[in-house]
């Protein structure tokens, strides 16, 4: 930051008041080198300043800012490796002034929330899809596996509110003795009768599995990063119809139907509210439906979690705010479909 030059030419200013002899070689070599001390900073700030954002929302030449190791928000970060990050410069490389953001995550999309309904056009259209198979996406890349505590999203299924917390709750609406008490072996944190929402990150930029979102930027900086969200409640029943709910895939739990919505936003996380938003685009094909899932199904998730080194993932991470209107896409942007459910093709 430059210092001061604005008081060094009211100083000059005042000496020069105090007679002609100022003006002389001595205050010429003065002039000249306070000029370029004040260019050198001049240069110096701009050079500093320069792969910011600006007022806009656009970046400057140089493109968006490096991504970090790990991204703070989504309450990954290893600390160690954020020890670089802790000045106000990186600081800011992690978030954004939200009215300087791109659209945000998470949504509501409850079919009565503003920004989801499409006037003259509310029809949900079946397509025969499976869910998206990133195995046959080789561009794709599965960077990681994690879970918020309470739904980051709310829809119809999912819209129970606890006071002081952020996110969303699943009615209870199962047998009471699928709410018999679970000891978990792997899971920390989580308990039967618990609302969770699974991420599965995909990157275009990523090359391996791992904890956190930075292994999502491996590649490049600013990758395509796509994410398949579920909200799961926790019931204590036998494995069945979750069987397929893994660290890999979302629980089609014997569903034909999966009813998605899908749109542009970003990564999420407890750190980012409606001042401080996240400078990360992702796609989202969030399901609306909240999936039972078996506390056992659960645990053997979170088995696989320690056993390929994301100890950190196996338990919840905090949840963001539902994010305000003004800041996400609007209504026209977010899509609504259901997707054939592989479970149920020929």
């Amino acid at each position: 930051m430059s210092t001061g030059t604005a008081g060094d030419d009211d100083a000059a200013s005042m000496m020069s008041m105090k007679g002609k002899k100022a003006k002389g070689k001595k205050s010429k070599k003065t002039k000249g080198k306070k000029a370029k001390k004040a260019k050198g900073k001049k240069a110096k700030k701009a050079k500093k300043s320069k792969g910011k954002k600006g007022p806009s929302g656009d970046y400057d030449d140089d493109g968006p800012p490096p991504a970090p190791t790990a991204i703070a928000g989504d309450d990954d970060a290893d600390p160690d490796d954020l020890e670089d990050a802790l000045d106000a410069d990186a600081t800011a490389l992690l978030t954004r002034p939200c009215n300087v953001a791109r659209p945000q995550a998470p949504r509501d999309l409850s079919t009565d929330s503003s920004g989801l309904v499409v006037e003259g056009s509310n029809s949900i259209t079946p397509m025969k899809a499976s869910p998206p198979s990133w195995a046959l996406q080789p561009s794709m890349f599965h960077v990681n596996t994690h879970f918020h505590e309470g739904s980051e999203h709310k829809s119809d299924s999912y819209y129970i509110e606890r006071p002081g917390e952020n996110g969303f709750w699943c009615p209870i609406d199962v047998p009471v003795d699928q709410m018999e008490k679970y000891v978990f072996q792997y899971c920390t944190g989580v308990e039967v009768g618990g609302t969770y929402e699974f991420h599965w990150v995909h990157s275009s930029g990523g090359t391996v599995f791992g904890a956190g979102l930075g292994n999502a930027f491996s590649l490049v900086n600013n990758p395509s990063v796509q994410v398949w969200a579920q909200t799961i409640l926790v019931v204590n029943t036998p494995v069945a119809s979750d069987s397929d709910f893994s660290i890999d895939s979302p629980s089609m739990n014997d569903r034909e139907f999966i009813p998605v919505s899908s749109y542009i936003g970003s990564t999420t996380g407890g750190s980012y509210n409606n001042e401080l938003c996240s400078p990360y685009e992702v796609s989202w094909t969030v399901d609306t439906d909240c999936v039972t899932v078996s506390a056992k199904q659960l645990d053997e998730v979170c088995k696989d979690l320690i056993e390929r080194g994301l100890e950190a993932d196996a338990h919840p991470h905090k949840t963001r705010k539902l994010v305000a209107p003004e800041w996400t896409v609007p209504t026209s942007e977010v899509e609504m479909y259901e997707i054939y459910s592989y479970v149920h093709q020929a």
